[in-house]
């Protein structure tokens, strides 16, 4: 009971930091079974700063509510008490985004970013809340199996590098070349300054950009903005060629053939194409001779070109220096020319790289060589951990060429190791330095590239990087002074380092690339979809189950089948369609009998029963193992008095009687599958097992005579289809056509409210029971065909359309994927979409995509994570012993109410705001609408009045301008009260309405001139009103007394003979009623007006009505279309911010019609 008296008064102020309030409060956000706004209102009562108190480990309320996933605290601090949302605390270093991503709490994420949480914000171990989920997901171990995936672009693209011209500034995917080839996955992307080449997973090079000089291999030089193959095509090679390496320089193209052959496309300025007799250029790529060493590799530069295998080197082009010859008086080496240079004996060459002025080799000893100045360099040794190295820069003979002059740069050579480690080697510090990063943590890096500016590479977790090489300060130090360093320092020392920043957007990567200035750079990721192991799953087959159970529910008196079979006095009724598509001779027994009843005759109805079966589900009894009972057929007591005894009871092989039968009537496949089936001992035994029953599908192109329905779609497209077939397979048929038709007309016609695109593919796979075409249809039809099945209960249709949407599944549409699935009971492609959610947790929450989501979504999302995850159910906060009880917040909630409605917290926010703003007096929304309330009466204005309204027009402006609307709610909320307003005014008073030819001159009514003094003005009155009653109160003279006290009696007079109750003044003065005018001529005018006018409207109205019944149905219908047109233009019916209403113009009043007997 004491906590309870507490929380009638608080024991702090504005600027409190007790350590007691924030234990109490991180206890109460702690418990489970109390509300969120039981515990803002604890909140509110126990400390006067809730929101920024912090505990013993520097926790704020908003730190616990993000780990507890209390959405409604975390927006009712933020919005109302104005907490830090980017706060740390002294333990790691988290902020509430941390928190809420570390626990699990992805709606609690959700509002967090929606509300300007700082997702670059890093904790004391250096890792952002995007890199807690990226952490935290499986897939970074299998993301470094992965070799293949999708390109994502950005650059200034001012040369159509990417295709199409468009700048971008973040990675997006290049949709030119998914969506031309989107079941295409690329495993290498080459980017210069003009073109780009794409090599696919399946061998096969696509190109765009600047084709001049043939450097695209098109065969022209045109400019190309969606990616086109390049066919590799030469006599005595296979056709197609595929490649398996591809190296471009900013004029040329190499390419690597899975033969071993290179082949080269492009200008031949430097004779980089390796082509005898050189050509100026080639347009299509061109063969060279097959080299006597195996190539495994291409490389290209501006001045040169190479090739290598594990045990040579060959190069050509301009001989300045980086071919690794010796200098010699020919300025080209044309053709390919293997390099002198020996690595040493019995070693292997594990990679080469290649710039504009040298060549880079890496062995398997862990050497690394340079073919540089006309010289080969060793500038590393017995290196073992090293796998891949990039090379940028270097020097050429400018004697050649006055132009190299501008292409010499400083060599630069990095190389990897094994663990992931970065050595950097520089001409101006001769010596390989291991990489030191200027982020506070570990990198493991599996890809590194060069460009002029920059240093560029992947890390095993996806992640990808930029950075610029600091420069080395030089050791200053005195020979006589010796410092001694710890090896930390002097591993510092040593080191070089990078200065990073982190590319955003970027979160699967597998490798990276741009061109030679790094203006233009491209990044290989892996596909999204890959990482999500539990798509949806198609049920089995039910056309087997839907046949039989029509077939056994069959009656002879139903009004859906159309021919019945009598065997020996039993009667098996069936359908015309279903016979003719079992094939066979049975239709034609059918068409030769005139009647509806066909006999037939050498046949017991066991067998034909089994054969009917056949032809319905396409297995029968006899074709599976099992016993054959005697009860299983059915004898005909009268047969067993006579003496005849049926087939099974007089111990004949029934396998053999219904292969008879089959071969009787023409079934080669019951025929044949019986072959494969013995009878013996009252069994039936199946040879071989493994033999596999094909199902029974229906094609309804077939025997279109036999078509007995119509089925009209909405758009007015007719589909003939067969009853029997519909009414088997879907119960929404199988109800409509059972009712008994109008015997006269032979074949029905039925108008469906469905899409033709749409209903054809239903009534395709009623007769099928599948849709192999259907993943080359659009998204929006296979959404509209899944809401079809929804309505119709098509379970495996339904299955169908979802297995075939998640390939459709993206990083942007993944949103609304789940709220269409919640919609429409998609259960399992919503839990595949949060699946996906869940293994691309960083990239989607960067991309702020699931703000478009529901409350109810975003927790169905939560709590997938949290068993998705398991780590997850060991991230629990359980309640804290000092935690208040629940009946102390329950009390509280009691003395102080809180309302989580936007409204409500948008107005608190708003007036808080306000309070610290300037002294400005600004006038509220209620005021507003108040003096809207005056403006639709009309008044005689003063020149006083004028110059006050110009000062209420200039603030009324002023206040509109300083204070917006943030939402549509709080205009939809004035908008109400306006209407209101205008409401309540159907209450005044209605004033008779006055004759034209009267007169009234502001002199008759002096009073009217004045203008009108409010008997109770409002308490948020402004200066402005306050200055117009000072200027409305006039001194009167005597006469102007009198003469207003004789109106005052003759009002009084008059106003009782009209038993007018005035015994309360009206608030508004025109509610008073003006007396009425003395001369009777007004009064009949008035009455003869009012005659006039009702005649004219009666004429209006029958004119209206003679229009509507005389107009055309066919513009009727012209008008419902186009307003369904407009309907589905605007998305009237899912729009909830807004109203759109569309309907016909209406043209006036129209008379009621009249019966006439």
């Amino acid at each position: 009971m004491s906590e309870l008296l507490k929380l009638d008064e608080r024991d702090c102020t504005d600027l409190c930091k007790s350590i007691q309030h924030a234990d109490l409060i991180c206890g109460a956000l702690t418990k489970r079974q109390p509300l969120d706004c039981h515990i803002c209102a604890y909140l509110q009562l126990l400390c006067c700063r809730c929101e920024s108190v912090k505990d013993r480990l520097g926790r704020t309320a908003l730190h616990i509510a993000a780990s507890c996933g209390r959405s409604n605290v975390i927006k009712w601090l933020l919005k109302v008490k104005h907490a830090n949302i980017n706060a740390k605390d002294y333990e790691s270093g988290y902020t509430p985004l941390h928190r809420s991503i570390f626990y699990g709490k992805i709606d609690v994420a959700v509002h967090l970013i929606k509300l300007g949480a700082n997702f670059g914000i890093t904790d004391f171990n250096g890792l952002t809340s995007l890199e807690h989920a990226m952490k935290d997901s499986w897939r970074t171990s299998g993301l470094r199996e992965i070799k293949h995936g999708e390109v994502y672009v950005w650059g200034s693209n001012t040369n159509y590098t990417f295709g199409s011209q468009e700048t971008r500034v973040n990675p997006e995917l290049l949709y030119a070349f998914h969506k031309e080839y989107p079941n295409i996955t690329v495993g290498h992307i080459c980017l210069e300054k003009f073109h780009c080449l794409i090599l696919t997973s399946d061998g096969k090079v696509y190109g765009c950009g600047h084709g001049q000089g043939g450097r695209l291999g098109l065969g022209s030089e045109g400019t190309v903005i969606t990616p086109k193959q390049i066919k590799l095509a030469a006599s005595g090679h296979a056709n197609p060629v595929l490649c398996k390496k591809v190296s471009i320089s900013i004029d040329h193209s190499i390419f690597l053939s899975q033969s071993g052959h290179v082949w080269t496309t492009g200008l031949n300025s430097y004779r980089v194409l390796g082509i005898q007799p050189p050509p100026t250029k080639s347009l299509i790529p061109v063969p060279l001779p097959l080299l006597p060493d195996t190539i495994e590799d291409v490389g290209a530069a501006k001045y040169h070109s190479i090739a290598w295998g594990s045990t040579a080197v060959y190069t050509w082009g301009l001989n300045a220096g980086q071919l690794g010859h010796e200098k010699t008086n020919d300025k080209y080496i044309i053709a390919p020319k293997l390099v002198s240079c020996t690595f040493g004996v019995d070693i292997k060459i594990k990679m080469v790289a290649v710039s504009n002025g040298a060549t880079a080799v890496l062995t398997s000893k862990g050497d690394i060589y340079v073919l540089h100045e006309y010289h080969c360099r060793k500038i590393l040794k017995n290196q073992l951990n090293l796998i891949s190295i990039s090379v940028i820069g270097g020097k050429l003979n400018e004697k050649l060429d006055n132009s190299l002059t501008e292409a010499n740069h400083e060599l630069k050579i990095v190389a990897l190791s094994n663990v992931g480690n970065l050595y950097l080697w520089q001409s101006s510090s001769p010596q390989f330095a291991r990489c030191i990063y200027s982020i506070n943590r570990s990198l493991s890096i599996r890809q590194v590239t060069f460009n002029l500016n920059e240093i560029l590479f992947v890390t095993n977790d996806g992640e990808a990087f930029k950075g610029i090489v600091k420069p080395r300060k030089m050791k200053m130090i005195e020979n006589n002074l010796q410092i001694q360093k710890s090896d930390f320092h002097e591993f510092i020392d040593s080191g070089q380092l990078i200065k990073l920043t982190k590319i955003h957007h970027v979160h699967r990567a597998l490798s990276i690339s741009s061109d030679f200035k790094g203006r233009n750079y491209a990044v290989l990721q892996a596909n999204p979809n890959t990482f999500v192991k539990r798509p949806p799953v198609v049920s089995p087959s039910v056309m087997k189950q839907d046949m039989f159970m029509f077939l056994h529910e069959t009656a002879e008196d139903d009004a859906i089948n159309d021919v019945i079979f009598r065997v020996s006095k039993r009667y098996f009724p069936a359908h015309r369609y279903i016979i003719a598509s079992g094939g066979g001779k049975l239709l034609d027994v059918v068409n030769a009998s005139q009647d509806l009843v066909v006999e037939l005759v050498n046949i017991k109805p066991e067998i034909f029963q089994q054969l009917l079966l056949f032809i319905y589900t396409g297995t029968c009894d006899l074709l599976n193992s099992g016993k054959w009972e005697i009860n299983s057929c059915e004898c005909d007591q009268r047969e067993r008095d006579a003496g005849n005894v049926c087939t099974v009871c007089s111990g004949k092989d029934p396998v053999r009687l219904l292969q008879e039968a089959a071969k009787r009537f023409g079934l080669k496949g019951l025929q044949n599958m019986l072959n494969n089936v013995y009878y013996e001992d009252g069994c039936v035994y199946v040879k071989n097992k493994n033999v596999q029953v094909e199902l029974r599908k229906f094609n309804r192109m077939s025997y279109p005579g036999l078509h007995d329905v119509v089925l009209k779609t909405k758009d007015g497209i007719e589909m003939q289809a067969n009853i029997c077939i519909l009414s088997a397979r879907l119960e929404y048929f199988n109800n409509l056509f059972s009712v008994r038709w109008n015997q006269d007309s032979r074949t029905k016609h039925i108008t469906l409210p469905f899409p033709s695109a749409i209903l054809l593919q239903l009534i395709e796979f009623l007769y099928t029971d599948e849709l192999p075409l259907l993943r080359k249809e659009d998204v929006d039809h296979i959404c509209q065909l899944l809401i079809l099945a929804d309505q119709l209960f098509v379970i495996r249709l339904k299955e169908i359309c979802e297995h075939t949407l998640t390939s459709f599944v993206t990083l942007k549409n993944v949103a609304q994927m789940i709220s269409f699935a919640t919609i429409y009971n998609a259960n399992q492609l919503k839990n595949y979409c949060m699946e996906f959610v869940c293994v691309n947790l960083s990239c989607i929450l960067e991309s702020k995509c699931l703000e478009t989501l529901d409350d109810e979504e975003l927790c169905d999302i939560t709590n997938f994570y949290s068993t998705f995850h398991p780590i997850m159910e060991c991230r629990v906060i359980t309640p804290y012993s000092y935690a208040p009880s629940d009946e102390v917040l329950l009390e509280a909630n009691k003395i102080c109410e809180i309302s989580f409605n936007e409204e409500s917290i948008s107005d608190k926010h708003a007036s808080k705001t306000q309070k610290k703003r300037t002294r400005i007096r600004k006038t509220s929304t209620k005021e507003i609408a108040v003096n809207k309330e005056y403006d639709h009466f009309p008044t005689f204005s003063s020149p006083e009045k004028v110059e006050l309204e110009n000062i209420e027009e200039k603030q009324t402006i002023e206040t509109y301008e300083i204070r917006r609307v943030k939402s549509r709610l709080k205009a939809l909320e004035m908008a109400k009260e306006i209407v209101n307003c205008d409401n309540s005014m159907q209450e005044y008073t209605k004033l008779p309405l006055r004759h034209r030819t009267i007169s009234i001159t502001p002199m008759d009514f002096p009073e009217l001139t004045k203008d009108y003094i409010p008997t109770s003005p409002t308490p948020k009155s402004s200066k402005v009103e306050k200055v117009e009653i000072k200027q409305k109160i006039t001194k009167l003279s005597q006469k102007q007394r009198k003469r207003l006290s004789s109106e005052s009696s003759v009002h009084s007079l008059d106003t009782s003979s009209a038993n007018i109750n005035l015994s309360e003044s009206p608030r508004n003065p025109w509610k008073i009623p003006s007396p009425p005018l003395s001369s009777s001529p007004i009064e009949v005018s008035y009455a003869t007006t009012a005659m006039h006018s009702i005649i004219d409207e009666e004429r209006k109205q029958k004119q209206n009505f003679v229009k509507m019944k005389s107009k055309l149905l066919v513009h009727t219908q012209i008008e419902d279309k186009a307003i369904e047109e407009l309907d589905k233009f605007y998305n009237a019916g899912n729009i909830s911010d807004e109203i759109i209403t569309i309907k016909r113009v209406q043209t006036g009043l129209i008379a009621s019609p009249v019966w006439v007997k």
